[in-house]
């Protein structure tokens, strides 16, 4: 992969694309989305798990959009530090 950085650890794929500023809406997150679910499900795989920032807007459309449903929820609130 030229244009994304793959790493394994234990159970999981992290998939990071580099050049998301340059390269946006060309398909390229779509064509990886599909190419990693034909690859999990001939390994036996039954689900996909992701991570993505809330104010990750693209990242969250294209999940939404390849079927993927929210899980889970991480809040937080900052906090004035005591004087």
């Amino acid at each position: 992969m030229d244009r994304a950085r793959a790493s394994s650890a234990g159970d999981g794929l992290d998939l990071r694309h580099r050049d998301r500023a340059e390269a946006p809406w060309q398909g390229f997150g779509r064509q990886l989305l599909a190419a990693l679910e034909t690859e999990i499900a001939g390994h036996g795989c039954t689900t996909i798990g992701l991570n993505v920032f809330a104010d990750n807007g693209i990242a969250r459309q294209l999940y939404e959009s390849a079927g993927y449903e929210v899980t889970s929820m991480h809040m937080r609130k900052r906090v004035a530090a005591a004087t």
